[in-house]
């Protein structure tokens, strides 16, 4: 498994929220 990085704004207080696990 390794972490992404998507084309997307990260929302406050989720620091994976910019990343899509895959």
């Amino acid at each position: 498994q390794k972490w992404i990085e998507l084309e997307a704004p990260v929302p406050d207080g989720n620091l994976w929220a910019g990343f899509e696990m895959v």
